[in-house]
């Protein structure tokens, strides 16, 4: 009695830290089946489908990762955070006006225009931008590159790579008018990062700007009311994943979710990105994709 109710009081600790529908899929359900395992009325039965099926899905995982690293995609998510850095930590304002008006033409000739430690990022963009249509042409998905050129969009490349989903030019046309869902996303991902940064990253971020607008006021009362944010996000989210009147398929919706999942966890108390030592970070990534469940 005094185990069961040990992994329950486990089960509900952990639900308070990480709830269900903000964590990944696969990880939940790697740790609900030690859980479960723990609970002397388990179905042996019903454990040992769940641990098959679990090796199962982390074994396709690792084959579309080993693909993944010989895709354009690798790339396209590299020169996202290569981006993300050049903005937020070393260019100056008149750098980064330089370099918003290069992308926006779209021109190797732009390169001249813009400080050296930029021109490589820029030529790299291009780069990838020009082998992803390669790739894309074979398969008649080319349309997706000239999108993305136009909007000058890195996710619109990561949507490109969606498996079995046929991917619709109406879908890129409903990202571009920026919907709920994709606002919410976009908030999570702004002020997580912010919120887990501050006090070591040398940037000004949504916590610097707050505290600016509202009288100087202090970092606890800052971070309150960004945390309320990302909680009205995450209804945001929430509202349109149920909406009947969303004109894309729930597919379509769950790669932005998993965007929002996948920040949640990363950003969630500390930034498990920025620091590559994170230990967190680490043994996720090796329960969800290296260690197999013990049948």
């Amino acid at each position: 009695m005094a185990k069961a109710k040990n992994s329950l009081a486990t089960r509900v600790d952990d639900a308070f830290k990480l709830p269900i529908h903000k964590t990944l899929t696969i990880f939940a359900a790697k740790k609900f089946i030690s859980q479960y395992q723990e609970d002397e009325s388990h179905s042996k039965v019903l454990l040992k489908l769940a641990k098959t099926e679990f090796n199962k899905n982390q074994k396709m995982h690792q084959q579309e990762l080993s693909e993944i690293t010989r895709r354009t995609l690798s790339k396209v998510i590299a020169m996202a955070s290569t981006i993300d850095d050049i903005y937020d930590v070393y260019g100056t304002l008149d750098e980064l006006l330089l370099f918003t008006d290069a992308i926006q033409r779209w021109d190797v000739s732009a390169l001249d225009q813009i400080p050296q430690y930029m021109r490589y990022c820029y030529q790299a963009l291009l780069d990838v931008y020009a082998e992803a249509e390669n790739e894309l042409d074979k398969t008649g998905k080319s349309y997706c590159v000239n999108y993305a050129e136009e909007e000058q969009q890195l996710n619109s490349l990561v949507g490109m790579h969606m498996g079995d989903v046929k991917i619709k030019k109406d879908y890129f046309d409903w990202v571009s008018s920026e919907p709920l869902i994709v606002r919410a996303t976009s908030t999570i991902a702004r002020l997580m990062d912010d919120m887990a940064g501050y006090g070591f990253e040398q940037k000004k971020s949504a916590v610097h700007c707050y505290m600016n607008q509202n009288n100087n006021s202090s970092k606890e009362v800052t971070i309150d009311e960004l945390e309320k944010q990302v909680s009205r996000a995450w209804k945001d989210i929430n509202q349109e994943c149920l909406d009947p009147m969303v004109v894309v398929s729930m597919p379509i919706l769950m790669r932005i979710v998993n965007s929002a999942l996948v920040i949640y966890l990363l950003y969630k108390d500390e930034d498990g990105y920025t620091n590559s030592n994170n230990s967190k970070i680490k043994d996720i990534i090796k329960s969800v994709l290296i260690e197999p469940v013990t049948l």
